[in-house]
């Protein structure tokens, strides 16, 4: 249940709630441990992103990448606790200015059998992939309602519509996820904030790896590409 977190590009320095005189956000200057990391292009200014990443393959392709630009901020912590996001949050809106993007991508592959769950395992499930997502959303809210490019996207799983018995818990906290994204974009809509899932097919990572080679194969065969990504 590692996650990674990065914001990105710098822009021009304002008031974080300046507007302009017409009324529009004017622009800004860009628990096992997870990582955040946030990095910075002397390029021209996009949007500043904050991901929340699941893995540590994702972790280091993302730290890869940040590597070619001018600047980086990495640090561990926890969202699992609300503490954890809000000082996330901080962090990044300290560095660059604001935030425009939020990405939530995190998990973990607990696994356990109908009608045998444990209550830490549940918990753990619904902290990691439900209760984490949707406090950092509450708490990057305020960065987004003045952004000109304010985006949640929120990383589910074909799993919320299928049948899912061997990774119930999973599937339910995704499925969560789901309903949980039609309220905020019904809720955040009228405050310029788009919200979207995204269900992608069986990607190669840790987490597919770790269900053995015969399960991660049948994952990938049931992809209409007939292939991971």
């Amino acid at each position: 249940d590692s996650h990674t977190a990065t914001a990105g590009k710098e822009r021009q320095s304002a008031h974080p709630g300046a507007r302009s005189a017409e009324g529009r956000p004017v622009s800004r200057p860009p628990d096992s441990p997870q990582t955040m990391a946030a990095a910075h292009d002397a390029g021209a200014a996009p949007p500043t992103v904050l991901a929340l990443l699941d893995d540590a393959g994702a972790g280091a392709a993302l730290l890869e990448i940040s590597s070619t630009l001018a600047r980086s901020l990495r640090r561990e912590l926890s969202v699992v606790y609300v503490e954890s996001t809000r000082s996330l949050v901080a962090a990044a809106v300290d560095r660059f200015g604001g935030l425009d993007v939020v990405v939530n991508n995190a998990a973990n592959a607990l696994t356990e059998p109908v009608g045998a769950f444990t209550e830490a395992a549940f918990a753990k499930s619904v902290d990691v992939k439900v209760r984490g997502p949707v406090f950092l959303v509450r708490e990057a809210l305020p960065h987004l309602k003045v952004s000109e490019h304010a985006s949640v996207i929120n990383v589910v799983s074909a799993g919320a519509w299928l049948f899912s018995a061997p990774v119930a818990m999973y599937a339910a906290a995704k499925a969560a996820m789901v309903s949980y994204t039609k309220s905020m974009a019904a809720d955040l809509a009228p405050h310029g904030v788009r919200v979207n899932a995204l269900a992608p097919g069986t990607v190669d990572t840790d987490m597919v790896r770790a269900n053995g080679p015969e399960a991660a194969e049948w994952m990938a065969r049931s992809a209409l590409m007939q292939r991971a990504a």
